[in-house]
């Protein structure tokens, strides 16, 4: 079961809470961290959990500690756990979660701050980035949710109120745990809108990507778990394995740029909400 949504009340809320998890995130914190903490426009709030950091993370963070709403550095049980811990304190309207590795665009906060009371998820585009140079952009499609994975959670932001009603991340999901919320948020009612524009950066590598067999079980879980059938759960089981494999091939023989081709023709927005 998913966690309840149990925030503090002490003090005014701010319109965005943005919230970083990080365990030894030493070579990349900085640009994630300043790129929340130079956003103009709404009132915001900032909460940094770490996993027991021994690379000297921390030492890096703590010259922002007065402008961070939380900052903890101790041992927690992964992924799901660690977002858990920030939500858990975050007083924001809206409610954003961005990865160590990864980081906003310019202005991204003020564009959520300014969205209509009846959008409750708001998702916008994700650049993908291999070292320093950028390879594609994933266009936001929530429609498609209960197929497969058509949005990024570091450029999602979440109204409060769905997490208050349909709970927070499953801590048995250690790879696919986007998937399972947001696949959760729309079967439980969630209202979606998808935009253009770039709001968040990621590094091409992630977990997900390098255990993508594992994380394409726990989607078919997630499937099972809000009502698709045996027989859809687990052909999009297959392909999505047949998919990833191929992925992973064609990169070993050093054809990562028709991988990247294939992202930009395929990773487009087709109906803005």
């Amino acid at each position: 079961m998913a966690p309840p949504f149990q925030p503090s009340r002490a003090g005014a809320p701010p319109q965005v809470s943005v919230v970083t998890i990080c365990r030894n995130a030493r070579a990349t914190i900085e640009r994630t961290v300043g790129s929340v903490l130079s956003q103009e426009g709404p009132t915001f709030e900032y909460l940094v959990i770490d996993g027991g950091s021994t690379d000297g993370t921390l030492e890096l963070l703590r010259p922002w500690a007065d402008r961070l709403a939380h900052l903890v550095s101790e041992p927690d049980g992964g992924i799901s756990d660690a977002f858990n811990k920030g939500l858990q304190r975050c007083r924001g309207e809206w409610v954003g979660t961005v990865n160590a590795d990864d980081w906003y665009e310019p202005g991204a906060l003020a564009r959520i701050a300014a969205l209509p009371e009846d959008v409750e998820i708001a998702c916008g585009s994700m650049r993908y980035w291999a070292g320093e140079r950028a390879v594609s952009v994933f266009g936001a499609d929530p429609r498609r949710l209960r197929r497969e994975m058509t949005i990024n959670h570091q450029a999602t932001f979440v109204r409060r109120r769905v997490y208050e009603r349909l709970g927070l991340f499953r801590p048995d999901f250690k790879y696919a745990m986007d998937y399972e919320l947001f696949l959760r948020f729309s079967v439980g009612g969630a209202r979606f809108a998808a935009f253009d524009g770039v709001l968040a950066n990621m590094r091409y590598e992630g977990i997900s990507h390098r255990r993508w067999v594992r994380a394409y079980g726990e989607v078919r879980r997630a499937k099972r778990l809000h009502g698709q059938g045996a027989l859809g759960a687990w052909g999009a089981w297959a392909v999505h394995l047949l998919r990833g494999g191929l992925r992973l091939f064609l990169e070993g023989l050093g054809l990562g740029a028709l991988v990247a081709l294939y992202r930009r023709r395929f990773s487009v927005v087709r109906k803005r909400a």
